[in-house]
């Protein structure tokens, strides 16, 4: 007796085969990507960091911090828009020769608050920079700033006509309440010569500052061109720094981006490194800080307050 076989059947079990490995791709695809969601929370990604909107911060106690606390913060912007506030407090700055002696190229005088001096600490020891930059202007008072366009005007007039040379030291110096030297935060740095001069980043110019300039957001430090001098350097902090860079934002910017979506959360190697949280200026603001959890908080001299805090309770 001859054997009828079925093809319809026999082809079942392949064709069910062929189903599942196609329904696994399929499900490995969609779990290995990133949903629509989750691609328009990411702000950013290079490298090992990423910025992402919201914030998920674990329970913590409500922390409260006076405006004296927050006025002292690292983001304050000082600029002829926006100067600092009559009540800006005096920072604790520190002669930086008085705390680390000669580690630092410094010039004699300078002072800067101590998680600046610090942080230039771990940087020399990375990277030297004697013999190629040296830090020069560190912190001054509303008064001296003054006293520094005095001397500007002093230079312009021996050159232009009263009204040019006032116009020229009011745009190359800011006035006082109008410096981010006042801050304690903020340092020159002048360059040795022989200067690759046709570079337009005065940074640039010679090989320490091409490095720092590579490598000052791991420090926690920013570079301020437009309102400064472009070999002016300011201390943010490593996760301001850090999604500065990310972003490719001035501080104006960036701080702008904080307002418009007031919860941030800074990523390295894909797990959460910072939350950043921005709320509306007050006498006092309220956060809710992690135990044991790093934080920093600061005003940004434009009508709010940002924390930083550690997801990992350090930065």
């Amino acid at each position: 007796m001859l054997l009828r076989i079925d093809r319809r059947r026999s082809l079942a079990p392949a064709v069910f085969s062929v189903f599942l490995v196609i329904l696994f791709a399929a499900l490995l695809v969609f779990f290995s990507h990133p949903s629509g969601a989750e691609k328009d929370a990411l702000l950013a990604e290079r490298g090992e960091w990423a910025l992402a909107r919201g914030a998920s911060i674990p329970p913590g106690r409500a922390v409260t911090f006076a405006r004296e606390q927050w006025l002292q913060g690292p983001l304050m912007v000082a600029s002829p828009a926006h100067p600092l506030p009559p009540d800006y407090p005096a920072p604790d700055a520190r002669a930086v020769r008085a705390m680390v002696g000669h580690y630092l190229p410094v010039q004699e005088g300078v002072a800067l608050r101590a998680d600046v001096t610090y942080a230039l600490c771990a940087m020399q020891t990375d990277h030297s920079f004697f013999g190629q930059a040296i830090i020069a202007q560190g912190v001054v008072s509303a008064a001296q700033q003054e006293e520094l366009r005095r001397e500007a005007y002093t230079r312009f007039v021996q050159v232009y006509p009263i009204k040019e040379a006032l116009e020229k030291a009011s745009a190359a110096v800011p006035g006082g309440n109008e410096s981010e030297h006042q801050t304690g935060y903020a340092f020159d740095l002048t360059l040795a010569e022989p200067l690759a001069m046709k570079e337009k980043n005065p940074l640039l110019r010679n090989e320490a500052g091409q490095w720092i300039a590579e490598n000052m957001a791991r420090y926690g430090f920013i570079q301020r061109q437009g309102v400064c001098e472009g070999t002016h350097l300011r201390y943010v902090g490593i996760p301001h720094a850090a999604a500065m860079e990310l972003l490719g934002l001035d501080l104006e910017d960036y701080l702008l981006l904080l307002h418009r979506e007031n919860e941030l959360t800074l990523l390295r190697g894909g797990q959460p490194y910072t939350y950043l949280l921005c709320v509306p200026a007050a006498e006092a603001v309220c956060f809710s800080i992690p135990d044991q959890a790093a934080f920093q908080v600061s005003g940004d001299n434009t009508g709010w307050v940002i924390a930083a805090i550690a997801a990992q309770n350090r930065f």
